[in-house]
């Protein structure tokens, strides 16, 4: 299988997973229910839908390589993503240069959007 994308279907990729990234961190928020027992059966079931997209987006990170994985978590699966940038994970969190990080998360984009591409074919 090539990994590698054209420009242009990298930059499909890069939102296309950047969205789910989004929905993940909202999805994880909103998991944090106090109690189960005081929600109604459609929440139940809402709750559930999103615990599955959870561990499947954990699950596909999970087999990423090392550094894929921690750029991942690190910039986008963090509660606090939305107040993190690129150049403090590359920069104090990874030690790298910049076009090295951009190498490092392409790989990563590349794979998980074939993965996310799979289930929204």
């Amino acid at each position: 299988m090539n990994e590698e994308l054209t420009l242009q279907e990298f930059k499909t990729s890069k939102k296309v997973v950047e969205v789910a990234f989004e929905k993940y961190r909202l999805f994880k928020y909103l998991l944090n229910v106090p109690n189960l027992d005081t929600i109604t059966e459609p929440e139940k079931e809402e709750y559930s839908k999103r615990q599955l997209f959870c561990e499947f987006i954990e699950g596909i990170v999970s087999k990423l390589p090392s550094k894929e994985r921690f750029l991942i978590e690190e910039r986008y699966m963090s509660l606090e993503a939305d107040y993190i940038s690129d150049y403090e994970i590359y920069s104090d969190k990874m030690k790298i240069a910049e076009n090295t990080y951009s190498k490092i998360r392409k790989r990563a984009f590349s794979k998980l959007y074939l993965k996310l591409k799979k289930i929204n074919d």
